[in-house]
């Protein structure tokens, strides 16, 4: 598409003046992600502030008020979205028309798991079970971002997931120790971690929302790093975690080429190099002298950080055409 000044410059400037105008003229700037971006804040902020403006004044409104209050608000976001809707599409990724249509969703999404932490907090509708408060938004969001077409959804049902799955394993180990470097937790992020490869592998398989793939793939390296850096640093033996570690480290890395992905292989490389240099600095200073192992160390940070730029730059540029989007 050619703006009109283009136009004019092809019409009364001769090919040459014409060129050196088109070199010395700068590229437009979009704001469109930024914009995004600061609609994404303001609904945030817009519910963080209603809820500390409610919670203040709580003793005035009473309970019953807001609980009743957040559910209509709920259903009102879910119901404005519901009816401005575009058609259903398994195979294609849809952008809405109404640049409001899902930050309305996402206040939707947000008033609908504090409804259900606030109901059960104060009125118990659901017994003493606290982890149905997470697993009944978890399957609803799940469902709603295939619906809409949305991986906000999808990340708040990914995020909830995690929430039941640590209250069935320990629930009083996460409400109140916070105790994360317990081998059943590890097992649990593993297990999770692959049931969304699973369920993203099925989907693909498929062809149902294959621009999930991101989200899915995304959730699923970061919770299985994390694990074993954990089962690695507290849990012995540590040889076990190091070596599951090099594995899904090389497996990712060779997905990251398949999929021309710089951003999976920038995570793996991170991941990958704190996974290593674990191992070393273990072994130079439990089997070397200090002094020694001391300098060995910082000889090996200086050469293998400068090792890992000159790579990374050198496959960007070999995926040079798929990093900006992946």
């Amino acid at each position: 598409m050619k703006y009109w000044t283009d136009i004019l410059l092809e019409k009364y400037l001769n090919p040459a003046l014409n060129d050196k105008v088109n070199k010395a003229r700068k590229p437009l700037f979009s704001l469109y992600y930024y914009l995004q971006g600061f609609l994404f804040l303001a609904v945030t902020c817009l519910a963080s502030g209603v809820s500390i403006l409610l919670y203040q004044n709580i003793e005035s409104i009473g309970h019953l008020v807001l609980v009743l209050l957040t559910w209509l608000s709920c259903f009102g976001c879910f119901l404005f979205c519901f009816k401005k809707r575009l058609p259903f599409n398994y195979k294609v990724a849809t952008a809405h028309p109404l640049f409001y249509f899902d930050y309305i969703l996402l206040l939707g999404a947000l008033l609908l798991t504090a409804a259900f932490a606030y109901t059960q907090f104060q009125y118990g509708w659901l017994g003493n079970d606290w982890s149905a408060t997470t697993l009944i938004p978890c399957i609803l969001l799940f469902i709603a971002a295939y619906y809409f077409d949305q991986t906000t959804l999808l990340s708040m049902s990914i995020v909830l997931l995690g929430s039941w799955l640590g209250l069935q394993v320990a629930p009083y180990q996460l409400l109140f120790e916070m105790q994360f470097n317990e081998l059943h937790f590890v097992l649990t992020a593993i297990i999770m971690a692959w049931l969304l490869i699973g369920v993203f592998y099925l989907t693909y398989s498929f062809q149902i929302k294959q621009h999930f793939e991101f989200t899915y793939v995304n959730f699923a390296l970061h919770i299985i790093f994390i694990a074993l850096l954990n089962g690695l640093f507290f849990i012995e033996p540590a040889w076990i975690w190091w070596f599951a570690g090099a594995l899904f480290t090389a497996a990712t890395i060779w997905y990251a080429f398949y999929r021309s992905s710089f951003y999976i292989l920038l995570c793996s490389f991170a991941y990958g190099y704190i996974i290593v240099s674990y191992a070393i600095v273990r072994f130079c200073m439990s089997v070397l002298d200090e002094s020694i192992g001391v300098y060995l160390l910082l000889i090996y940070f200086i050469a293998s950080g400068i090792m890992m730029i000159s790579y990374l730059r050198m496959f960007k540029r070999t995926i040079h055409g798929h990093a900006s989007i992946r």
